[in-house]
């Protein structure tokens, strides 16, 4: 199997964790702020801390950049109230997911003055 994002994307959008769990590599890392997950610790997270109805992962989402060796997206949702901008960084190794990292970046909001 090969990670690519038109399948990821299908799977974020029709919940299908058995199919994200598949794109884990063995030497799976989940990166994000100051939280390292390993392989074992990230499915944790994904089955039972991340969910299902917060997942809001098609809103102004955008492919970046996809090779062999990684997938980058992007999307925008609310954080904090706030509209904050999630770029996902995923490197692969052996075509499956091998160190996942995600940049947030709060925007602008335009209902502010």
């Amino acid at each position: 199997m090969v990670l690519r994002l038109k399948d990821l994307f299908q799977a974020q959008d029709d919940w299908d964790t058995e199919y994200l769990l598949s794109t884990y590599h063995e030497e799976f890392m989940f990166i994000d702020d100051y939280v390292l997950m390993n392989r074992e610790e990230a499915i944790d997270h994904l089955l039972n801390g991340v969910p299902q109805e917060n997942n809001i992962w098609d809103n102004q989402r955008v492919a970046v950049a996809e090779t062999d060796e990684v997938a980058v997206w992007s999307f925008v949702t609310k954080t904090d109230g706030r509209p904050c901008k999630h770029t996902h960084v995923i490197l692969k190794k052996d075509g499956l997911a091998w160190r996942y990292m995600i940049h947030r970046n709060f925007l602008q909001d335009e209902n502010r003055n």
